[in-house]
């Protein structure tokens, strides 16, 4: 960064924005409004009389309405998949790093789940952003899987789970005069989202990092220095 200057910060919670960071609903959803409650959604999409699938197309088309506004405002628009897309080799070592987690507990599983996994890498590391976002869910076998089976999975290995609440930019990276402060997710199914907010906006842009901790919801609220986290 030029002069040691953020590229990204936030002087004033008060001032109109000169740039936001967004994503568009995605795939990647569908199974939360498919089963809000362990994904923490509103359970009360249940009772709406709309599929999953028409969920989504209202859901993309009001993030595009916002999306107009601000532009219409003179507000900057980043999209995190545009950003990602840009920055193919670091999704793709984020990937091999997460599968390392993967094959070293794939053995807990049956032989069709494992089969099941490994076709979804294979899926995945061909378009490694779309696979990112979608986790496990795409691979073709593996979403077709028993919703019960696909969620002990999740719930083992803790990584590669479809990004259901990533389009909340507000939750994993947080925007600081001095520059931008990666945040902690408590709930196991949001933990990789400050990994790929990081991995989109810039590592270097990065002054602290959130430590875990019991308290403060979604995000944890306890700090240490940069330099400290990320040597």
């Amino acid at each position: 960064m030029e002069d040691s200057k953020p590229k990204f910060k936030c002087d004033s919670e008060t001032e109109k924005p000169s740039l936001v960071l967004v994503h568009e609903p995605g795939l990647e959803v569908l199974l939360a409004v498919e089963h809000p409650h362990d994904w923490g959604f509103d359970p009360s999409l249940t009772e709406y009389n709309k599929s999953s699938g028409r969920w989504l197309e209202d859901a993309v088309r009001e993030h595009q309405e916002m999306t107009r506004i601000l532009k219409r405002e003179d507000i900057g628009v980043l999209h995190l998949k545009d950003l990602l897309e840009r920055n193919i080799p670091n999704v793709v070592k984020y990937l091999e790093n997460q599968f390392e987690r993967v094959w070293q507990r794939i053995g807990n599983f049956d032989s069709k789940v494992q089969s099941a996994i490994r076709e979804a890498y294979e899926q995945i590391v061909e378009s490694p952003v779309e696979g990112l976002l979608q986790g496990l869910e795409f691979g073709k076998i593996f979403r077709q899987l028993p919703y019960d089976v696909k969620m002990q999975v999740y719930r083992s290995l803790k990584t590669m789970t479809p990004q259901t609440s990533i389009y909340f930019m507000q939750d994993p990276v947080i925007a600081s005069p001095a520059g931008l402060i990666k945040s902690r997710m408590s709930m196991w199914i949001r933990r990789q989202e400050p990994d790929i907010v990081e991995i989109a906006l810039g590592k270097e842009n990065y002054i602290h990092r959130l430590r875990s901790t019991t308290e403060g919801g979604d995000v944890t609220m306890c700090s240490y220095p940069h330099k400290e986290a990320f040597a």
